[in-house]
């Protein structure tokens, strides 16, 4: 009886330690959300990511050609990713080395940039009138309201090429502020910072984030500047594209989400014992016992949780990117020891040996950009009294409430002939400019 009962105790040790050792966790439920919301089919049609693929190609039916190329990309992903030679940049501008490596071109913020693009015109115009059917092609995104996410593993953004696609449609409008079509200007820089912004918030991805906040300081504050102090008139569809920055778009959640639903498709099991099976001996029992996949992307969702930010109202949010900075650091120092002493993971987390490894190593840094989009933010609110200084004086204006920082409460003041805001550095813009 006694043995038997030893037996039976064996037993249920080793049945336990098998389940233990073997099964996996639940996906927490908020993770499988947003993993389930970036798996969905495109919707392809008149897609803004789509057209981007297509403003490489010079072809009359270029946008049909993108998503053929884009659905073969699709086909062809194998453990979370795609080859090379299928995996699509966008966009890809034909002649952009060129352009990249041309000393005549320039963005507004550069010293004497428009001074330049004026003096130089006649020998910038061929390049521009190269791509003046890009150009009309990426001022008309603008009608454009399908953002459906297309799919990361299979396609990649080129900021570089990318922003010169911008630039040359700034130039673009530059040119028609000298030939005074004022029209053009207001109709095509409204355009422009139209799609920008949409990017910014609807996207999901660093690029087109990064692509804004570039943008406001490189191309639209300086040319607006530059506006003001003309006879330009033409304000009312303009000002509609310059309100500050929603919370929507000033979070950059969307993209650490999305950072993290990409990375669920080269962490799902089959893929890893695929992995396993080519680099190794081990089979796919023995990649069962060493690799969680849910008990892996819980740990990644639980890291996601330092870069999301909570705050509803511009007025805390500095509050708590501080606090959140805090237990980042905290975070990552823990991190930065764990990877040091790698051999210790088998011993830490023994059934999950090959997750914990791979949670450790691909955790990404917090890509902070936030001061540079708080930063953009208030330069908008300022290029706001900038505007209206044709109709009021600037003390009232500075009076009003809605041109307070929303992020200190403070007021804006002059210094220097600037209008700024007293941040942990002055933000400013010049009162006045020559033209």
């Amino acid at each position: 009886m006694r043995s038997r009962t030893i037996v039976l105790i064996t037993l249920a040790v080793f049945i336990a330690a098998i389940y233990y050792f073997f099964s996996d966790e639940k996906l927490n439920p908020e993770a499988q959300k947003w993993i389930e919301y970036y798996s969905k089919p495109a919707n392809l049609d008149k897609n803004i990511f789509i057209e981007f693929i297509a403003l490489g190609s010079d072809s009359e039916n270029a946008y049909e050609l993108a998503v053929n190329r884009y659905e073969d990309s699709v086909k062809h992903i194998k453990n979370g990713f795609v080859d090379d030679e299928r995996l699509i940049t966008y966009p890809e501008i034909p002649g952009y080395f060129d352009f990249h490596e041309n000393s005549l071109f320039c963005t507004f913020d550069e010293e004497k940039c428009f001074e330049q693009l004026k003096l130089n015109r006649s020998k910038i115009e061929p390049t521009i009138n190269l791509h003046a059917q890009r150009i009309k092609k990426l001022i008309s995104l603008s009608e454009l309201s399908n953002f459906s996410h297309i799919n990361s593993m299979a396609t990649q953004q080129d900021l570089n090429q990318l922003r010169f696609m911008f630039n040359i449609a700034a130039i673009d409008t530059y040119n028609a502020y000298l030939d005074k079509d004022h029209t053009t200007v207001s109709q095509n820089l409204s355009s422009l910072i139209h799609i920008d912004r949409k990017l910014m918030e609807h996207s999901g991805k660093g690029s087109f984030f990064i692509s804004f906040i570039v943008n406001v300081q490189a191309l639209y504050i300086p040319i607006i500047q530059h506006l003001i102090a003309s006879d330009f008139n033409q304000w009312q569809q303009l000002r509609n594209q310059l309100p500050p920055l929603s919370m929507e778009e000033l979070s950059n959640n969307q993209m650490h989400i999305n950072m993290f639903a990409d990375g669920y498709h080269s962490l799902k099991f089959e893929s890893i014992a695929n992995q396993i099976e080519e680099n190794s001996h081990l089979n796919r029992m023995t990649a069962k016992l060493r690799y969680k996949e849910n008990a892996t992307n819980n740990r990644l969702y639980e890291r996601l949780q330092y870069d999301l930010i909570e705050s509803p109202e511009k007025s805390v949010l500095l509050e708590e990117l501080t606090e959140k900075g805090i237990e980042r650091e905290k975070h990552y120092d823990s991190w930065r020891s764990i990877s040091k002493h790698m051999f210790l993971i088998p011993l830490m987390n023994p059934r999950n040996i090959v997750g914990s490894i791979l949670a450790t190593t691909i955790a990404p840094r917090f890509l902070d950009i936030y001061d540079d989009a708080i930063e953009a933010d208030l330069k908008l609110y300022l290029l706001n009294i900038l505007i209206e200084l044709e109709h009021n004086g600037i003390e009232r204006i500075l009076e009003k409430d809605q041109y307070t920082n929303p992020y200190t409460g403070e007021k804006p003041f002059t210094e220097n002939g600037s209008l700024c805001y007293q941040m942990e550095e002055p933000i400013c813009l010049a009162l006045s400019i020559s033209t």
